[in-house]
């Protein structure tokens, strides 16, 4: 432990972002909601399912290779997009947080199902236009393409300037306001759903903090488990309710984390505030 004395100083404010930072968040932002809006027109021409895959999840990878692009004569400015797929207890234990999120989503969904209309509606198999396994791994393929760019190029990229509660708020909502389609709901509907985003984005931040930022296996094991829970259990038929349930559901489980996680901030720097 250091014992210098500007180990008692209080941190440092954020730093104004640099003028070239803000240009490669504009073209990633850019890329990603115009390229979104594309993908959302092209897939019906692709006879793809949406079942099976979205490809507008690809749009968020294609705002990353647009912000590469632009550095590609300076390769050392590509640090700036961090993806990991490394294994380490900190990523162990953020799975094993991931799955018991997503298993709680998964109960919830049923919950307001069974409550809403006297079952518990649970897609089955034969009603799947492709096999599970199939439906499966393109599910984790496409939140996989969402997290490279939300969680490996933005929140790391916002959250060495402002901190990671900030930074993972402004991806939170910047990732719900993405999902275009949920304006056209009920409030319910749409503030439940930007609500779960955000809260979401906490806690992944939060357990990307602990080791490897960016790390995939982490992001999109979580995003793939609460897609499948929602596809599973019916999430669209159940509509505001079902929103609601899973923004509870997060922001309980990003409440605990980011308690937990300023708890062994303050563990580790004793006499000085957590850091966010």
């Amino acid at each position: 432990m250091s014992t210098d004395a500007s180990s008692s100083r209080a941190p440092a404010p954020a730093r104004p972002a640099p003028p070239r930072m803000w240009v490669d968040v504009g073209v990633f932002l850019a890329v990603t909601f115009l390229g979104g809006g594309l993908l959302v027109a092209v897939q019906p021409a692709l006879g793809i399912d949406l079942v099976v895959i979205e490809i507008v999840q690809f749009a968020p990878a294609l705002g990353v290779l647009a912000v590469m692009a632009l550095h590609a004569r300076r390769p050392r400015e590509q640090r700036v997009v961090r993806v990991s797929v490394g294994l380490s207890r900190a990523v162990g234990t953020g799975l094993a947080v991931a799955v018991g999120v997503g298993a709680a989503v998964a109960a919830a969904l049923a919950a307001v199902g069974a409550a809403t209309t006297g079952r518990v509606a649970v897609i089955s198999p034969e009603d799947l236009p492709a096999p599970v396994l199939l439906v499966v791994a393109a599910q984790f393929i496409g939140a996989a393409a969402e997290e490279v760019g939300w969680r490996c190029y933005l929140q790391p990229r916002l959250q060495g300037r402002f901190g990671l509660l900030p930074a993972a708020v402004a991806v939170g909502l910047l990732w719900g306001c993405w999902h275009v389609q949920v304006f056209a709901e009920s409030p319910l509907y749409m503030g439940s759903f930007l609500l779960a985003c955000v809260a979401m984005s906490v806690l992944l931040a939060v357990l990307l903090d602990g080791g490897p930022r960016g790390n995939l296996l982490v992001s999109g094991v979580f995003h793939a488990l609460v897609n499948l829970a929602m596809l599973a259990f019916a999430a669209d038929e159940a509509g505001a309710a079902g929103q609601a349930a899973l923004a509870a559901v997060c922001t309980l489980a990003a409440a605990i984390a980011l308690a937990v996680h300023r708890r062994r901030g303050t563990a580790a720097r004793p006499g000085r505030p957590p850091r966010t």
